[in-house]
Parts: structure tokens; C-alpha cells; sequence
């Protein structure tokens, strides 16, 4: 059930039935949407890096598990930026009430991946078997079979395909796109990508030669999304997501209200 929890303690690491959206209250006024695979994970690291500037969590609400994580954040994201100023970060904003924010999340569908276990020979046949199907799509993929840019089936198509569930097919596709072989854009479908090649990856491994060659030093801020996107000649919306890459791999903090800036890891966790 989704919850508002102003502490970090019992917070799920991680759930066979989908990610999580959440909504975050810092004490400047800052509120922070997102959806997260691990929201003990996602929480602590925020409580951890940006305590040291006097920044907490004040308020935190967490969604159910669910399939549809990735679309609701871009409701919520639009919700928001009707109503409040948007940060430098677009996932960060101001002059907008919490609450109402929260309220408008509890709107949204939260439809689980999979059907909650009824035994464990079910369960562990049900996770089997997409990992078997995204397995045989990767398989695909590699031997030029599916080309970059081919749209994958719907999920009641793919189910048909494969003789699964409509929920193993929506598994599925969220397993392709956490190996980072497929892309869902919204209201028009899920793509193959050349995961080797993707753009966000590829500009999220020149910011991190810069951090390892030492041109880019801890506490230095990252430059702005636009001039970055100028810089690597692609999209602001590459830049930010090629920004989250380096912020799972540690290398990157970003500070409500503030910017992204190089990570001390000499510090430790």
C-alpha cells in the first residue's frame, strides 16, 4: 500500500512486482519526484550526501510496487510543472505544497508486474520464465534479428507470442529496458536500442573519462544541461539521463536547488 513515511526505517529494498514511484519534502523547500527499482537504496544515498550541507529529508511518501513507474514519474513530472518552478534538476521543485503533490500520486495506476505469489513453484516458473523470453529477445537482438529502432509488440501481443501472461510480458519489457536494450516512449511503444552505443552512454562515459583523467575534480559543479548537450552535440534529454547513469555509478551528487557536482569517493559511503 502506498505510504507517507517521514522516516527512513522499513523501507523496501527492492520488490519482484515493479519500482517505485516517490515523493520527496527536503527542509529548503525542495520537493523531488522520481520512480526508483530500490527506494531504501535511493533514500539512504540521498540522506547520506546531502546531510553534510544541512539538507534532510523532511517528508517522503513511496508508491506501490508497480509496472507503470517510468510513465506515472512523467504524469507526476507534468503535474508539477504546471503548478511550481522547476529547478535547474528537472525531477526538483519549488512553490509547490507536498501534500498536493502526493494527493495527485495517489491518483495514478499502480498495477504490479505480476500477480502476488500463490506458492513458490508458481512464482519461481512465473520469474523464469521472462527472464527466458527477454533472454530469447536479447538473443535476437545480437544476431541482427531485431534492429535498432524495431518496436517491440504490445504486451498483450507479446503475451500471445510467447504464451505467457500479460503480466511475465509486461516483466518482460521492464527487463529489456533495465539491461538497457530497449526504450519506452510514451503513448508510442517500446524500441530496440544499441545499448553498446546509446548516446546517454556514451556521453555519461566521457563525463566519467573526465572525472578519472582528473579534469573534472570532487566538489567541482558539472556543467548545466544545455551547455553539456552542446558540447556532446546531442539532446538535453540525453544529458540528464546519461547525469543519472553517473549518480547510480557514485560519481555525481546533485543538491536540490544547487546543481550536480563530482563526488568526493575518497570519503567513503
Amino acid at each position: 500500500m502506498a505510504v507517507r513515511q517521514p522516516t527512513l526505517r522499513g523501507l523496501p529494498r527492492r520488490s519482484p512486482l515493479g519500482s517505485y514511484i516517490y515523493v520527496v519534502h527536503f527542509n529548503v523547500g525542495v520537493v523531488k519526484v522520481g520512480y526508483t527499482a530500490r527506494p531504501a537504496e535511493r533514500m539512504v544515498r540521498y540522506r547520506s550526501t546531502l546531510s553534510p550541507f544541512g539538507i534532510t529529508i523532511a517528508d517522503l511518501w513511496l508508491s506501490e510496487p508497480h509496472g507503470q513507474a517510468e510513465d506515472n514519474e512523467g504524469l507526476l513530472l507534468d503535474f508539477c510543472r504546471a503548478r511550481a518552478e522547476q529547478e535547474r534538476n528537472r525531477e526538483y521543485f519549488t512553490g509547490i505544497d507536498f501534500s498536493e503533490v502526493v494527493t495527485f500520486a495517489g491518483t495514478l495506476p499502480f498495477v504490479p508486474l505480476c500477480p502476488p505469489p500463490t506458492g513458490p513453484p508458481p512464482y519461481e516458473a512465473s520469474l523464469m520464465k521472462y527472464v527466458q523470453v527477454a533472454d530469447g529477445i536479447q538473443v535476437c537482438i545480437q544476431n541482427g534479428e531485431l534492429k535498432t529502432g524495431a518496436q517491440l509488440p504490445g504486451e498483450r501481443e507479446l503475451a500471445a507470442q510467447h504464451q505467457i501472461a500479460q503480466g511475465t510480458a509486461r516483466r518482460v519489457i521492464q527487463e529489456l529496458r533495465d539491461r538497457g536494450l530497449a526504450q519506452t516512449v510514451p503513448a508510442k511503444g517500446t524500441f530496440i536500442v544499441d545499448a553498446p552505443s546509446a548516446a546517454w552512454q556514451q556521453v555519461a562515459d566521457w563525463i566519467a573519462r573526465r572525472i578519472e583523467g582528473g579534469e573534472l575534480l570532487p566538489g567541482a559543479r558539472l556543467e548545466g544541461e544545455r551547455e553539456m548537450a552542446e558540447q556532446a552535440g546531442v539532446a538535453v534529454g540525453t544529458v540528464r539521463r546519461a547525469v543519472e547513469d553517473l549518480r547510480q555509478r557514485g560519481l555525481v551528487v546533485t543538491l536540490p536547488a544547487k546543481g550536480t557536482y563530482i563526488a568526493d569517493r575518497s570519503a567513503g559511503s
